[in-house]
């Protein structure tokens, strides 16, 4: 399979995944089957061992997971928790955000996120992280340059969790729009929650615990992570405590939803 011309592996993240899955202590088809994937496809197989640097650096034990899927079984202070990794090729984000990998001087783009393209990953996953024994994260990564600068940060991760629009109020009786604009949190494409016409919300996907998204084509790479507000096994973010997460809170009463950020990134939970 032919990758991207724009693809650029991280070597020294890729010497030390090579050293960690040839460990004796493993058993070896890990090591053979993860040099096939490379083989086959270098951005996933990369994105896999970008995602072990990540967990490693975090201070999490990780090991190939015994039964394939998820891909790591992941320990630390006495808890378990799996890791699901998956990639958005460069050719698909290219595809999806309308940007090019290297951007081109003195040329304004209009680009699109990669937020449909993420969700489109956690539907995908959401499968493989059902019925474990422990809270599964989905990780899902881009070796996209550009898109990794532009398309992976905190407005983009926040509308993952409420799928915003442009609101107005129109008043009937002057048959015109009044005030200003303001945004909705319309629910109809986020990732963990869904709106419907009648009113109902359904916490979807509730398999996957929490969702890590990064943009590896950046060094040092930009990461971010999502709770879900309704999983089926809880998460806890400061088991990555080094990863900004945010979380999505909803007051049906009020009709509200927010997202706040719980935790800085820098091993510091927001009050």
């Amino acid at each position: 399979m032919q990758t991207s011309a724009n693809f650029q592996p991280n070597h020294l993240v890729l010497t030390r995944f090579v050293q960690w899955i040839e460990q004796a202590q493993f058993n070896p088809r890990y090591a053979r089957e993860w040099a096939q994937r490379y083989k086959n496809d270098p951005e996933a197989a990369m994105c896999e061992a970008s995602y072990w640097a990540v967990l490693h650096d975090c201070g999490v034990a990780v090991e190939p997971n015994p039964n394939t899927t998820p891909d790591f079984l992941c320990r630390k202070d006495d808890v378990k928790f799996y890791v699901e990794v998956t990639c958005i090729q460069i050719e698909t984000a290219t595809r999806k955000t309308n940007l090019k990998p290297i951007p081109e001087a003195q040329r304004a783009t209009n680009y699109q996120s990669l937020n449909e393209a993420i969700r489109g990953e956690c539907i995908n996953k959401t499968g493989k992280c059902a019925n474990l024994d422990a809270p599964c994260v989905v990780a899902i990564g881009t070796f996209h340059p550009y898109a990794s600068a532009v398309a992976v940060n905190e407005k983009f991760m926040e509308w993952l969790h409420t799928d915003p629009c442009i609101g107005m109020d129109f008043d009937p009786r002057a048959g015109q729009i009044v005030g200003e604009s303001y945004q909705v949190a319309r629910l109809r494409k986020s990732v963990f929650t869904q709106l419907f016409d009648i009113g109902g919300v359904q916490h979807v996907r509730r398999p996957i615990s929490a969702l890590l998204v990064a943009g590896f084509g950046l060094e040092p790479p930009r990461i971010f992570g999502l709770l879900n507000p309704f999983p089926a096994r809880e998460f806890d973010p400061r088991l990555l405590e080094r990863i900004p997460f945010c979380f999505e809170r909803t007051n049906l009463l009020k009709g509200a939803i927010s997202v706040e950020w719980i935790q800085t990134g820098q091993g510091e939970e927001i009050a």
